[in-house]
């Protein structure tokens, strides 16, 4: 999942987004999307392992969390009835940008701290 469009914070930033999980039948815990084999816990901070990537400008930004600031944004980049959409807090965010051509906004965060479901998987995946 990387950003179409980046920017850099001048300093870095901290708040609140949305961001998009896989939900398995019969496990209580998210996954990650890009990653399906981690779960998240609820309520604990998460660090990402960041690396350089590039946009789709080619442009070097840090790899990170991507976190949807709009929720319209997150329900718009769901693309199945197995995805939940969780609030989530970010630290240290470095990157803000466009996730797709379509222009969704997001930022690019190296700690997250998943929170409550805001939409609920309709049709969950089997567990492996």
């Amino acid at each position: 999942m990387c950003l179409h469009v980046s920017h850099s914070y001048s300093r870095p930033r901290k708040g609140k987004g949305y961001k998009v999980f896989i939900r398995y039948r019969n496990n209580k815990n998210p996954y990650s999307e890009i990653y399906p084999g981690y779960p998240y816990i609820p309520g604990e901070w998460e660090t990402a392992n960041s690396v350089k990537v590039r946009d789709g400008s080619f442009h070097l930004y840090g790899s990170g969390f991507h976190i949807f600031t709009k929720l319209e944004d997150a329900k718009n980049w769901r693309d199945s009835e197995s995805r939940e959409i969780r609030e989530v807090e970010y630290e240290q965010a470095y990157t803000f940008g466009q996730q797709s051509r379509r222009g969704y906004h997001c930022v690019v965060a190296q700690r997250m701290k998943v929170g409550k479901i805001v939409v609920r998987a309709k049709q969950p995946y089997r567990n492996k």
